[in-house]
């Protein structure tokens, strides 16, 4: 966390594992929301259009049950039948995955503004990553347990890289802060007001810097490398809060 010496802001740079792993299954489940947030470079998301044609003609497709507990009478894991893809299901279905999602998404985010009206339990095929909701997340918990294996392996991979960059200098990149706020108080002639920011560095397939709560924005990992996009994407960001 910086923050200026008489304590006006705070920026924390973050890249909790509960975004990541929440990201990553919207993209494999193919949500859309929110759909002004990028989509994860590299993540393969649902069928393409032969695929899904061909997935019309039946009510599953089948995917590896996770773990291989259940076998069949050769010996063979027993496959799961998975839920159709998000643009293959019907109706009511395809809003209450996405609007349970959407819930799980705003607790990720910012956990103390969006606590849980009922307890919650862990899923079990992520360990202890994932708690949703003990009731009323039914159809989510059923439709990203599939994905727990790639889910947990590709959000080590993504906390791994974060890690690096806490060990990379940081003096320029507060500065990089600063700067902003120093420029924006410049401008309008006055302190800069008293705010906090958490930034979620994230792989998105897009560069930029987008709001997902009051106080936290997801910006492309990549732009801390970049001073001149790092600038054009906060610019804004800073504009409004400080």
């Amino acid at each position: 966390m910086w923050g200026s010496g008489a304590a006006w802001w705070s920026v924390r740079e973050d890249a909790s594992r509960q975004v990541l792993l929440a990201l990553y299954l919207r993209d494999r489940l193919g949500i859309e929301a929110p759909v002004e947030l990028p989509r994860l470079l590299g993540v393969n998301g649902v069928p393409d259009a032969a695929a899904l044609r061909e997935l019309r003609h039946s009510q599953h497709h089948l995917m590896p049950r996770h773990g291989g507990q259940h076998r069949q009478g050769d010996g063979q894991p027993e496959p799961v039948t998975a839920p159709l893809p998000f643009e293959l299901m019907p109706e009511p279905q395809r809003s209450a995955l996405e609007t349970q999602w959407l819930a799980w998404w705003r607790s990720a985010v910012e956990p103390e503004r969006n606590t849980s009206p009922v307890p919650l339990d862990l899923v079990p095929a992520f360990g202890d990553l994932i708690a949703l909701p003990e009731s009323g997340a039914e159809l989510l918990i059923e439709m990203i347990t599939p994905f727990a294996d790639p889910a947990v392996a590709w959000s080590d991979a993504a906390a791994r890289r974060f890690s690096e960059y806490q060990h990379e200098p940081r003096g320029s990149l507060k500065l990089g802060y600063a700067g902003l706020i120093a420029e924006n108080e410049r401008e309008h002639g006055r302190r800069a007001r008293v705010f906090e920011l958490t930034v979620q560095l994230l792989p998105l397939a897009a560069s930029g810097a987008w709001w997902i709560g009051h106080t936290t924005i997801a910006m492309t990992d990549t732009l801390r490398s970049d001073p001149a996009g790092f600038a054009d994407a906060l610019r804004p960001i800073i504009a409004e809060l400080a």
